[in-house]
């Protein structure tokens, strides 16, 4: 799913739209505290004639009010998962006795946020208009400003899910969205132009979209408010590589009109189910090679990337390079709300995009089927890297950024994305290739993403005889020694006898140490990210 924010440069009975905002707003908190009194009767009664909701009103309320849950129990989720990773942390008996005291008090500021409710309007706002109400000298004038900013961020927009057989929504008219004009039509006697400004880049998405949506009859989720307007869709579908899910569920309902037997009718469902799906890989792979993998190993200062080809159970090198970031990754020494600070976050968002635009270009033209990335759902440990590596990984990676855009990319070019667990891929990666580090490691991610569905392949490659020559030459000749069984074993072996620091220079190959390369520098002269090519 993905959402298009468009600004409004016309909106007709302005006033008329804000008190359906204001009504929308004030239903949602409602919904949002009494969730679980949505399916009666009669509180749905009640509240559409509290805030005059049609029915598909208060079901697009409801919408909003389930999504607000769900990102509470996602939001708790991961800081059980924060509060688990410092507890492993405290129990390190090398960490200093000063920072044991920090992580305890981290711990229970985070159990604080726990099952805390969402604040419309913004926690940050409450606070300082709580502080300002508190003090014995208040200032009137701040605190009405105050006031006024926090209810103003309390109003939502107006939020309609989208019906795809009412032309992709029922409220608004989407047929002449690349003309940038939009219809909103709250009931058949009130219909309100909305005027947006297009731009060139938008101009063909606009009109696949409303092509998407009055044509294919396909779902388009719209929020409106005063000066924006937000349209959601999937854009897997919007390309033609969605799953055909309307036919798929009218076939289960044909196979269920059988009556056949529980036992023969889950194996026609499961079936069904499989033609759907096979059917929808089938259109994704026209016009790209099957077993060919883009891999990418992602880092706070680079992104390696290589193809890979799976014939049997070998995996080849087809091209392989990185993108090095470095030069947006500079300690200016200023804090983070410093104009150049923002300055420098903003074009290393910037240039992100483009090294990702680029690598999808690369990948289009070696006709890669598979996109294999790293689960980045893991993690971290802070007390064995150094302040600067825990800089760059918490303050400079986009981590998040990073995937949303590859997800994306991934639905627009019909390419299969596979998460794999990358753990050791960096060691195994410098061990058996010899391009530089990140790109080492893309070679390994490459190979798992390919074998991850083959039965009978484990998540490590096997130990050859070359492999373990190689970790002679760069760590000794008694460095494998009898009790380092495997990949992991040899891992542990080597960081025990050399330490981390060591082991890490050894290790890792260096780009004046890897095979022929060319550098060169992205489009613009303006650009300070450069893609290394290995030859």
């Amino acid at each position: 799913m993905i959402t298009l924010k468009l600004h409004i440069t016309r909106l007709e009975n302005e006033d008329f739209v804000r008190e359906k905002q204001l009504r929308f707003s004030n239903a949602l908190v409602l919904l949002y505290n009494r969730l679980d009194e949505s399916e009666d009767k009669e509180f749905i009664r009640r509240v559409m004639d509290r805030f005059q909701l049609n029915d598909i009103e208060y079901r697009s309320v409801k919408a909003a009010a389930k999504a607000a849950r769900e990102q509470d129990l996602t939001r708790d989720k991961q800081l059980q998962e924060r509060i688990e990773s410092i507890s492993q942390d405290l129990l390190n008996n090398e960490v200093p006795y000063h920072k044991r005291f920090r992580m305890f008090n981290r711990i229970q500021r985070i159990k604080r946020r726990i099952g805390k409710s969402q604040v419309f309007g913004g926690i940050e706002t409450l606070r300082e208009l709580t502080r300002e109400c508190n003090k014995v000298e208040r200032d009137e004038v701040k605190v009405d400003a105050l006031r006024k900013l926090y209810h103003d961020k309390r109003i939502q927009p107006l939020f309609v899910v989208g019906e795809g057989n009412y032309k992709g929504n029922r409220f608004f008219d989407l047929s002449r969205l690349q003309d940038g004009v939009c219809v909103y039509k709250p009931c058949k006697a009130q219909h309100y132009e909305i005027r947006f400004k297009v731009q060139k880049r938008l101009r063909n998405e606009l009109e696949r979209i409303a092509q998407y949506a009055t044509v294919l009859k396909q779902p388009v989720t719209v929020r409106l408010s005063t000066e924006y307007i937000y349209l959601s869709y999937d854009e897997q579908s919007l390309h033609g590589y969605g799953l055909d899910k309307k036919l798929r569920t009218e076939k289960v309902k044909a196979v269920k009109d059988k009556r056949l037997p529980t036992d023969v009718e889950k194996e026609e469902i499961k079936a069904v189910y499989k033609e759907a799906y096979d059917e929808q890989r089938n259109r994704m792979l026209k016009g790209k090679v099957p077993n060919r993998c883009m891999a990418v190993d992602l880092n706070p200062t680079n992104v390696g990337w290589s193809v890979t080809d799976k014939a049997g159970d070998e995996v080849t090198v087809v091209a392989a390079g990185l993108f090095d970031l470095s030069k947006l990754c500079t300690k200016l020494g200023l804090p983070s709300t410093h104009p150049k600070s923002k300055q420098q976050a903003d074009k290393r968002r910037y240039e992100l995009s483009i090294v990702f635009k680029t690598l999808f270009r690369i990948a289009c033209h070696y006709k890669c089927s598979v996109f294999g990335m790293e689960d980045l759902s893991f993690k971290t440990d802070n007390t064995t890297v150094s302040r600067e590596a825990n800089r760059k990984a918490r303050n400079l990676w986009c981590r998040t950024l990073c995937e949303q855009l590859i997800e994306k990319r991934c639905n627009g070019y019909g390419i299969e994305l596979r998460k794999v667990n990358a753990c050791y891929s960096s060691f195994i990666g410098n061990i058996q290739h010899n391009y530089v580090d990140a790109t080492n490691a893309s070679v390994e991610i490459g190979r798992r993403a390919l074998l991850k569905f083959d039965k009978g392949t484990g998540l490590f490659p096997e130990l050859r005889q070359e492999d373990i020559r190689t970790v002679e030459a760069r760590f000794g000749l008694d460095a494998v020694c009898g009790n380092a069984v495997g990949w992991v074993g040899l891992y542990k072996s080597l960081v025990n006898s050399h330490g981390v620091v060591e082991f890490n220079r050894r290790a890792r190959v260096a780009l004046d140490e890897a095979s022929l390369h060319r550098t060169l520098r992205m489009n613009s002269y303006k650009s300070r990210t450069f893609l290394i090519q290995f030859t």
